[in-house]
């Protein structure tokens, strides 16, 4: 009975030596904690036309820090920049112009207002914005255009 125990416990020892590939505790430790770095940054300009909408964005693993304007008349009338957080859960999903339907990341800000970034999750060529700030809405109405990447 004693010599079945020890080569049971050989073998679950051995099991969890291979299944670390060889590396240490404290090196598998090191490498769940490093932090992920930027991941990406892009500018997001709307598409002709007045008035002007444009994203500066810094896209890490679960955050976003961003810049947004509306540019009227070559004057920035509505600014705001500030770290919002990916929205985990379900699956967000938008439409371009031909109404065909694609997935998007939704980073989303609560401080000074309400409001989402939205960019398309595999390409990040589109963003959109969703808010309930009264002056956005005033100067690009509900439904805010689909702005472009732009390198």
């Amino acid at each position: 009975m004693k010599i079945v125990f020890l080569f049971v416990a050989m073998l679950c020892a051995l099991g969890l030596m291979y299944s670390c590939n060889g590396r240490t505790d404290s090196s598998m430790q090191k490498e769940t904690k490093k932090v992920r770095p930027l991941d990406w940054e892009g500018r997001y300009l709307s598409p002709e036309g007045e008035p002007k909408q444009v994203l500066e964005v810094k896209v890490s693993k679960d955050e976003v820090s961003f810049n947004y304007s509306i540019v009227k008349d070559g004057n920035a009338c509505y600014s705001l920049a500030g770290r919002a957080i990916l929205k985990v859960g379900d699956l967000e999903w938008d439409d371009d112009e031909e109404g065909v339907a694609y997935p998007v990341d939704e980073y989303v800000y609560d401080s000074a207002c309400y409001m989402a970034v939205r960019i398309e999750a595999d390409s990040h060529r589109r963003a959109r914005i969703v808010t309930d700030d009264e002056r956005v809405l005033k100067l690009i109405g509900e439904d805010a255009a689909t702005m472009v990447l732009v390198k």
